[in-house]
């Protein structure tokens, strides 16, 4: 019977064999160079560019070759890299490209302490963005830096509420007007019923993550202490703010009905039957290619007083600890983190933008010059990085396994079988369960 190292050396072989790499730059003897793994999922013209991008650094560095592990999907993506780890010779440098985050790894001690090297190298950490990079804060210590960020925003179609009458909502996230039952007078003027009293269009094609807006009430799923260390000893879902944003989200589809339930289908943004839609960078992309005439907004505000707030989905690149080549590796990630590197991989990965903000025209150019976006759309966008927080789902080290529980309550909301309270005194013993035990 062949054994898990066995298995693991013949996997590794196999990775090895099947990897799109670089010719060595100044044509440096293979056996004399120093290998750095690298596993990505990319496409076609993904490879190119990473393949450019290694023969700049292989050109700085002859002695190094680094080999690209080409993976087809995020679960090839977890498998390749967790049987390198288990073979003695983990990925050099590693991206959120499967399902798991960087703390999965970091809680397990797998990845380096960056924070002396790039002090030693005097890296200028104000260019990234204050969030993302906080975020990347391990026991107090910083583990890889920011790659690239994406975020939320309300995305709206000018042509359909204009049609409706409805004047479009601010731009600017400090405005306060833009409360929660401002957005709901103009939903209800965007939703068209047809002669037959059945819904023709709807104001928002889907209703807002759950899992963020407790925070535009002022609630939260957890104590603000987890999103720092990643672990939590109980729940914070029965803090009435939190109720009461759970009740408002479901309210929207069961009492005030301008959003779809469960099972209803074809209110899409991009068939213009919703006027509104939860964006992100990614779909400003996809509604260009649509030829939709859209607009950005901010999320809306329960209470003026109270912040306005949307969520960052943040990826980064940290080197894995018990490396072959450490120094190496460190190079290279120092490389990648460059403003020269961020440059010449960003085409892969252009649908967010670079976490430097010194390369923040890139995207600015490719939005008006592509996305036909007005100034004052792309000033939106921006600015909505100054109100992000770390989505639960990448903060939360036990958040995999809170999801089915909670989607299974929330589903029960949305269908009018129990109420937000009901919903909560559920969770709560299931939820405090999960984040005791993951402790």
């Amino acid at each position: 019977m062949e054994t898990v190292r066995g298995r693991v050396e013949r996997y590794v072989a196999a990775l090895v064999l099947g990897v799109a790499t670089c010719p060595l730059a100044g044509g440096t003897a293979l056996g004399a160079a120093k290998v750095l793994n690298w596993v990505m999922t990319a496409s076609s013209d993904d490879i190119k560019v990473y393949q450019a991008l290694i023969s700049a650094f292989q050109a700085q560095y002859p002695d190094v070759r680094v080999e690209l592990i080409v993976a087809s999907s995020g679960q090839e993506f977890d498998e390749k890299v967790n049987l390198l780890i288990a073979s003695g010779d983990p990925p050099a440098i590693w991206y959120p490209a499967g399902s798991f985050g960087y703390r999965h790894y970091a809680a397990q001690g797998l990845l380096m302490d960056v924070e002396g090297e790039l002090a030693r190298r005097r890296v200028d950490l104000s260019d990234f963005n204050r969030t993302s990079l906080d975020f990347l804060r391990w026991e107090g210590r910083l583990r890889g830096l920011p790659a690239n960020d994406n975020v939320n925003f309300l995305m709206y179609n000018k042509e359909l509420f204009a049609q409706s009458g409805v004047a479009y909502p601010p731009s600017s996230w400090a405005d306060k007007s833009w409360t929660w039952d401002a957005f709901l007078t103009a939903a209800k003027k965007l939703t068209r019923l047809g002669p037959n009293g059945q819904v023709e269009q709807y104001a928002v094609e889907r209703v807002f993550d759950p899992w963020a807006v407790p925070w535009m009430f002022g609630g939260d799923w957890v104590p603000p202490e987890a999103y720092v260390t990643g672990r939590a000893a109980r729940t914070t879902v029965t803090q009435p703010q939190t109720v009461q944003a759970l009740q408002f989200w479901a309210d929207l589809v069961t009492v005030h009905r301008v959003a779809p339930g469960p099972g209803v289908s074809g209110f899409t943004f991009a068939s213009r039957r919703a006027a509104m839609t939860m964006g992100d960078i990614g779909a400003l992309q996809s509604a260009a290619s649509l030829g939709l005439s859209i607009g950005v907004a901010p999320y809306p505000r329960y209470d003026p007083e109270i912040p306005a707030v949307t969520v960052l989905l943040p990826n980064q690149w940290v080197v894995f600890a018990r490396q072959k080549h450490p120094q190496e590796a460190l190079e290279f990630f120092i490389y990648l983190t460059s403003k020269e590197g961020m440059t010449t991989i960003w085409p892969s990965r252009g649908y967010r933008l670079p976490s430097r903000r010194s390369l923040w025209p890139l995207w600015v150019q490719r939005a008006r010059t592509v996305y036909r976006l007005s100034e004052e759309t792309i000033g939106t966008v921006l600015e909505s990085f100054n109100y992000a927080r770390v989505r639960p789902s990448h903060a939360l080290l036990d958040f995999g396994r809170m999801v089915p529980a909670i989607q299974e309550q929330l589903d029960l909301l949305l269908r009018q079988r129990i109420s937000a309270r009901q919903a909560v005194e559920a969770l709560q013993p299931v939820l405090d369960g999960i984040l005791v035990e993951g402790r």
